[in-house]
């Protein structure tokens, strides 16, 4: 078993750092690397898209100087490797975590798939953000499942700053949490599981009151104005704010985020994991 464990991991690594793209190809891409060039993190977030991905940016320009500190001149492929380097850490965190709820032999089957799914392969070897959030998400869950073993409030604390930063980077991540209310309801007795849920509300509204801040914060710091950028993430409609509760408006919102949310990430894998969890639901209820 051990084995084979090494050859899916190594192929994982294959697939990945040996394809790293040296090219921005995707919507976006030739705007992170044009401010992974820039010696002022705080003009970068000025000029920047809606929305704005902090964490990324300053990753970007971190691993920018290094490769033109090493080279001489700056590298795409650098921005790609951001990506590849988490979604290393994402395979890694998501074995463990599988094999911890269902044992050591479907964790490993279960990682052939993260391999050759086409999503996964484009953003962990591209110049775009979503492994990082993705990634944080993901830690964010298997530090949950230590907290529902062990009731260490550490873990809680891992927890928070895990999702904290992943909202930070991107509020998108939020269509994923789901998956870790899924594994609450999977984890827990049923004497547990209203503590439990509480808990998990508690711990998600925390994470997303910590990004808020964070974000807000961040940008008190530039010509920006956090509050506009805010109510342009989360109430736009296509470069129009909503200023009204007209039913119409509120419809436009829900459809551009959505739309939004299901481009920027793996339309079957959330309607994948929306159906299992209400499996799920279904199950736990009929037991």
């Amino acid at each position: 078993m051990k084995e084979c464990l090494w050859l899916v991991f190594g192929l994982f690594f294959l697939s990945r750092f040996f394809f790293l793209a040296d090219y921005p190809h995707f919507y976006d891409s030739p705007e992170y690397f044009r401010e992974s060039l820039s010696t002022n993190f705080w003009q970068s977030i000025a000029v920047s898209h809606q929305s704005i991905h902090l964490l990324y940016l300053f990753l970007t320009q971190s691993f920018q100087k290094i490769a033109i500190g090493l080279t001489g001149q700056p590298q795409v492929w650098v921005l790609s490797l951001i990506s590849a380097i988490l979604g290393l850490m994402s395979f890694f965190t998501f074995y463990f975590l599988i094999k911890r709820l269902f044992g050591e032999k479907t964790a490993l089957f279960s990682l052939i798939p993260l391999i050759f799914f086409p999503h996964l392969w484009l953003i962990q070897t591209n110049v775009l953000h979503e492994a990082i959030e993705q990634g944080l998400f993901l830690f964010g869950l298997f530090f949950f499942d230590l907290f529902l073993e062990k009731r260490k409030i550490h873990w809680i604390i891992l927890v928070v700053l895990s999702w904290g930063l992943a909202i930070f980077n991107f509020v998108g991540i939020l269509v994923w949490f789901p998956a870790a209310l899924g594994l609450v309801i999977f984890r827990s007795k049923k004497k547990q599981i209203k503590e439990n849920l509480a808990i998990f509300f508690l711990s998600a509204f925390l994470s997303f009151g910590l990004a808020v801040v964070w974000f807000y914060t961040t940008l008190s710091f530039t010509i920006v104005d956090p509050r506009e950028r805010i109510r342009a993430l989360l109430l736009g409609q296509g470069g129009i704010l909503w200023t009204n509760w007209r039913l119409l408006d509120i419809c436009r919102v829900l459809r551009n985020n959505f739309l939004i949310l299901f481009r920027g990430y793996s339309a079957a894998a959330i309607l994948g994991g929306l159906i299992a969890f209400v499996y799920l639901i279904r199950q736990k209820i009929t037991s």
